[in-house]
This record gives structure tokens, sequence and C-alpha cells, in this order.
């Protein structure tokens, strides 16, 4: 049980990262959360929203995907 708790910790912190490094990606790009999305909880909504978001470069777009995908894989 231990190892499963220590696995289950490593994925929330991973996870929790690739979410800073989201935001940190937006605000990179000049693209403002909305105030019903800055906070610590990310609703279904909230990641439809920033993958809609039209980007100016598709490097930064194709990053933010990525990111985007890991975050809809791992699901913490």
């Amino acid at each position: 049980m231990r190892s499963l708790f220590r696995r289950r910790d490593e994925l929330v912190k991973r996870s929790s990262k690739n979410q800073i490094k989201i935001k940190s990606q937006l605000l990179y790009f000049g693209i403002d959360l909305p105030a019903e999305y800055d906070n610590s909880y990310w609703s279904k909504d909230m990641v439809a929203w920033i993958e809609s978001q039209t980007w100016q470069y598709t490097t930064g777009w194709a990053t933010t995907s990525s990111r985007i995908n890991y975050y809809k894989y791992v699901g913490i």
C-alpha cells in the first residue's frame, strides 16, 4: 500500500507542476484566464476554454496542447 500512496503522491505533484506550466504559458502568450477559472480547481469547462483559444504561434499551441493531453491522461 505504501508504494501505491507514494506513486499517487508523485502523480499529483507532477500534475500540479503541469497545471502551473500551462497557466504560465497562457500568460507568456498573452492569454488571460477569466476570473472564474483562476483557481486551483480545474473543471472540464476550463480545459475546454483553454483548448478553444486561438494562438498566434502554432508552437505555443503545440506545447500547450501536449500539456493539456498529459493533464487529461493523468486525470488527477
